[in-house]
């Protein structure tokens, strides 16, 4: 039995569900893994697994997926595979190669398959060659063998996009067995999450301005508007001034301020339009500085 543990985040997901093989999920997962990519522009590298080989390999030790795991919690897993499973000889020089070099292209996986006679695992990798050039998808693959992330829900490949520091933003792949059992049918499905608290530290909001909420104070709308326009034309300090004209309290607006994680708080009233002076606030740090206008 596969004990699990829960690790709370939150995910953006694209499911596919009642797709006509598993080749077709493949297919949307490679698109839209390139379309969020292409948005978002992150350094990254995708590591892929191809559970379909280790299942192949596991094929005498009855469910694939328990070995795994079982793989997964070993300190030295090669020693477990290699003395204890007691593998073939080309299954065990092919994970020797693939423990050894964690980060394998395909040509290089083509290069040694070709070279060991591994037919069955040579159709696989050319494959993903083939299908990746026919749509057209650059994506900076490599294949690691030993990061068993995602076995316990995942079948065939399953792609995991990682941040310079390793960490994965971004995953996908053929869940097809997993969703079955929650539809309580079955059905080709896949999908592809993404990890919306990495990707908003990570990738989203680094080159935008601060922004301040400024609260109307007891004035003419009109007033406020314009000494709001005189700010914007002549402070340049990289901030983007939106305003708050409802009629509710300055401590009201201000929680507001911080509710919506604004950068800065300020006043536009009476006191201000007759000094054409504001005090801004740093939400952050409590600071105040003055600013002037004409």
């Amino acid at each position: 039995m596969i004990s699990y543990y829960l690790q709370e985040f939150s995910q953006y997901c694209f499911e596919i569900v009642g797709a006509n093989s598993p080749e077709d999920i493949e297919i949307n997962v490679l698109l839209i893994l390139d379309k969020i990519i292409n948005n978002i522009k992150p350094n990254y590298k995708i590591s892929v697994n191809d559970f379909a080989i280790w299942k192949n390999i596991l094929l005498d030790f009855g469910d694939y997926k328990e070995v795994l795991y079982k793989i997964r919690m070993e300190s030295d897993p090669l020693t477990y595979l290699t003395k204890t499973l007691k593998l073939p000889k080309k299954s065990i020089e092919f994970l020797k190669f693939a423990y050894f070099n964690q980060a394998l292209t395909t040509n290089e996986l083509i290069e040694y398959c070709q070279v060991h006679n591994l037919s069955v695992f040579l159709i696989r990798f050319k494959n993903l060659q083939e299908r990746l050039k026919i749509l057209g998808v650059k994506l900076d693959t490599t294949f690691n063998f030993f990061d068993f992330r995602g076995s316990e829900i995942f079948e065939n490949r399953y792609y995991k996009c990682l941040d310079t520091s390793g960490s994965p933003f971004l995953d996908g792949g053929n869940d097809s067995e997993f969703s079955s059992k929650i539809l309580g049918y079955p059905s080709q499905c896949g999908g592809v999450a993404i990890y919306l608290e990495a990707v908003l530290d990570n990738y989203v909001g680094k080159d935008l301005p601060k922004r301040a909420l400024v609260k109307m104070g007891h004035i003419k709308k009109e007033d406020f508007y314009l000494m709001l326009e005189n700010l914007r034309s002549c402070v340049s300090l990289g901030i983007e001034f939106i305003e708050d004209d409802a009629p509710y309290s300055i401590s009201r607006s201000k929680k507001r301020a911080y509710c919506d994680s604004f950068d800065y708080f300020m006043v536009l009233g009476e006191y201000e339009m007759k000094r054409r002076t504001a005090e801004l606030e740093d939400l952050a740090t409590h600071d105040k500085k003055k600013l002037n206008w004409r």
